[in-house]
């Protein structure tokens, strides 16, 4: 489910650096140093390492959970409008006070017994004045009922792409401060993303051969960063 989305698809390491030092031997007839290219696999780095694993686990966890409120929400049809934010923000509490159980309970009741009230007021023959006003309340709830789930289905769905941008940029700084590690370390000059290769080369008929694979060694210092 979770990817990185922002993750830089290419990482030039003091390519600046080895371009003057090329053009300075270039102008003295001398022989340009070979540039050192290194290759990453970012899909392996995203389903192979420790915190993405652990990233994907607690975004699957988020979404279970404001996908099993949305179903709550919408189970309990009859309850008033500032009765279902009560509800909203009970099931949002990560850990209920007793008091918070206790009305999480009523509400439940309460809904259910309007239910079963809407149920007999529809079965009346000769309904009278009182049991039409109070049937017209029902419906109301019942049919406000898809505008609040919209409004808290789109609540939940900026709630969980705040969540992903979070965990993707934290997880983005991390990976790209270990390719620079890993490139000074080995005197890369160059890092690209194997799928930045893969692109290229079906599009712009570029092929691309060699290069150190640095993939490992990546998933390895990031799980270390645990």
């Amino acid at each position: 489910m979770f990817r990185r989305f922002c993750l830089l698809a290419l990482v030039a390491l003091f390519a600046g650096a080895g371009r003057t030092t090329a053009v300075a031997q270039a102008a003295a007839g001398e022989q340009p140093a070979a540039v050192s290219i290194g290759v990453v696999d970012m899909e392996r780095v995203s389903e192979d390492s420790l915190p993405y694993k652990e990233a994907n686990k607690e975004l699957q966890a988020l979404q279970q959970s404001l996908n099993q409120n949305i179903q709550e929400v919408a189970q309990l049809t009859y309850l008033t409008g500032p009765e279902t934010n009560e509800l909203v923000a009970i099931l949002d509490a990560k850990e209920l006070t007793a008091a918070q159980k206790a009305r999480h309970a009523e509400l439940k009741k309460t809904a259910d017994e309007r239910e079963k009230e809407f149920s007999t007021l529809m079965q009346t023959k000769n309904p009278t004045d009182q049991q039409k006003k109070r049937l017209q309340e029902l419906n109301a709830m019942r049919n406000g009922r898809e505008q609040i789930l919209a409004e808290l289905n789109q609540k939940y769905q900026q709630s969980f792409r705040q969540k992903l941008q979070e965990v993707d940029a934290q997880l983005g700084k991390s990976v790209s401060e270990i390719i620079n590690e890993v490139a000074k370390a080995r005197k890369l000059s160059i890092v690209l993303s194997k799928s930045v290769i893969i692109t290229l080369d079906r599009k712009q008929d570029v092929i691309f051969f060699g290069g150190t694979d640095i993939t490992d060694e990546v998933i390895k210092r990031l799980n270390q960063r645990k």
